[in-house]
C-alpha cells in the first residue's frame, strides 16, 4: 500500500527536484510489547544521499493548490508536518511576486510543541519579512505558558478571518483528521457564528458552501 505524503518545495522555484516534510514515527507498541516503528517514514529516514526511492507523483483530487489568481487571499492551517504543501505554496508565491504579481494577503496559522520543533522557521519567517505572509504560532509545550493550538488562534483572528473567507478567499488544512481538523472546522464555524449572530445551521452550510465553490480544500490523514 503506498504512503501519501504532500510535497513540500514548488516547481518555480526547482522543476527538477522536489522536497517532502515528515516525522518519524516511534512510539511504544499499543500492544506494550516493544516499539513501533513507522514503516515509510523510518525507511525514508534510513536513506542516504544518492540511494534510489521508487516514487511517483499524484495530483490531489481535493483542488489542494493555489488559486489560479494571485491576488485571492489565502488562509493556511497546517500544524506540525501539516505545514508541508503551506511552504510550497509559499515558494509559489515569492517567485510570483518576482515576476511582478500582485499578491492577496496570506495568513498560515502553524502549530509545534516548543520553538524547538518549529519547522522551517527561519525560512518562514523570512516569507514574513517580505510580505509573502502573515505568520500565526502556536506552541502547545512552552514552559511556563497555556497550552495553544491552532484552533485557539483562529479564534482569536476572527474577524479577520470571516473577512477574507466572505470575499473571494480560499481556505486550507492540513494534518490531523481526527482531532486537529474537527476542531479547526468547530472553530471557524463559531467564528462565523459570533462575526455575522448566524445560527449552528447557517455556520455549518457556509463551511459546506465554501468546499462545494472550491474555495476550501483539505489534506488531512486518519492513523489506524
Amino acid at each position: 500500500k503506498p504512503r501519501y505524503y504532500s510535497i513540500s518545495s514548488s516547481p518555480r522555484v526547482q522543476p527538477e527536484r522536489l522536497s517532502i516534510t515528515f516525522a518519524v514515527v516511534r512510539e511504544p507498541a499499543r500492544s506494550g510489547l516493544g516499539e513501533y516503528r513507522g514503516v515509510a517514514s523510518t525507511y525514508l529516514a534510513g536513506r542516504q544521499a544518492g540511494d534510489d526511492v521508487l516514487v511517483f507523483v499524484r495530483s490531489p483530487e481535493s483542488g489542494f493548490r493555489l488559486p489560479e489568481d494571485p491576488a485571492a487571499p489565502i488562509v493556511m492551517v497546517g500544524p506540525g508536518t501539516g505545514v508541508a504543501p503551506f511552504r510550497g505554496f509559499l515558494q509559489a508565491r515569492a517567485e510570483l511576486k518576482k515576476q511582478g504579481a500582485g499578491l492577496g494577503e496570506a495568513h498560515l496559522f502553524f502549530g509545534c510543541r516548543s520553538e524547538a520543533d518549529h519547522l522551517y522557521r527561519e525560512e518562514l519567517e523570512q516569507y514574513e519579512k517580505e510580505r509573502i505572509v502573515t505568520l500565526h504560532t502556536a506552541y502547545s509545550r512552552m514552559e511556563g505558558k497555556s497550552k495553544t493550538y491552532v484552533q485557539h488562534l483562529l479564534s482569536r483572528n476572527a474577524a479577520e478571518i470571516i473577512r477574507l473567507l466572505s470575499g473571494q478567499g480560499h481556505l486550507y488544512l492540513c494534518g490531523d483528521g481526527v482531532r486537529m481538523a474537527p476542531d479547526v472546522e468547530a472553530a471557524l464555524m463559531q467564528a462565523y457564528r459570533d462575526e455575522r449572530g448566524a445560527t449552528p445551521q447557517e455556520a455549518a452550510d457556509w463551511l459546506l458552501a465554501l468546499e462545494h465553490e472550491g474555495r476550501y480544500a483539505k489534506d488531512v490523514w486518519v492513523g489506524k
